[in-house]
């Protein structure tokens, strides 16, 4: 749980416990201030979200206070690219860190369930053919829940039922490659912010 200043620059408070309400003290267990602009190590890595408590009236759990969905800022996001092409890739990885993205890489989809398993990827991008776990299995395979990434499928032999499965699956968008890498970029971009809010800076 994280307090956020509304001041630009100032600390931000990270709380690992905390016991009380809302309209009351919060007895804070493990504090640690954290500078927004200086993040690094486990913070980056790990901690991408700052959320902002909704102070109200009404008294709630500090661990079950009100939300709101607005507030919530991704500082920057965890993107994943799938493909067991490692020209492409690579080249891929290399055009989106440029642009100020974290990216890691997975050959096939088996490696990706174990990297997801282990990190929050807010984006995924996933060749649909590939050796052990294939783009749609992965998909198939990927929780229900909100901690899954969305997903952008890219293929080279693009047809009716691939595009079918993906949109059961509610794959967010489907590719045939090949496809220019200014136009991967700004689909990126495009979903960040119609599932994130998540805007470039």
């Amino acid at each position: 749980m994280v307090l956020v200043s509304p001041q630009p620059r100032r600390p931000y408070m990270r709380l690992d416990g905390c016991r009380g309400s809302p309209n009351n003290r919060f007895s804070c267990t493990h504090s640690s201030p954290v500078v927004a602009d200086r993040i690094s190590g486990n913070e980056k890595t790990h901690l991408w979200y700052w959320t902002c408590l909704v102070y109200t009236r009404r008294e709630r759990s500090a661990a079950t206070v009100a939300v709101n969905a607005e507030n919530i800022v991704m500082i920057v996001p965890n993107l994943l690219v799938i493909d067991d092409d490692t020209a492409f890739r690579s080249a891929v990885c290399e055009g989106l860190s440029r642009r100020g993205f974290e990216v890691e890489q997975a050959r096939d989809g088996q490696e990706a369930l174990e990297a997801i398993q282990n990190k929050r990827f807010h984006l995924a991008l996933v060749d649909v053919h590939m050796p052990r776990v294939t783009g749609l299995e992965l998909l198939r395979r990927l929780p229900a829940t909100p901690d899954r990434p969305a997903c952008v499928l890219m293929s080279a032999q693009l047809d009716d039922t691939i595009r079918r499965e993906a949109e059961m699956m509610k794959a967010y968008r489907v590719l045939s490659k090949p496809i220019r890498l200014a136009a991967l970029c700004e689909i990126v971009s495009s979903a960040l912010l119609e599932c994130y809010n998540w805007r470039a800076s």
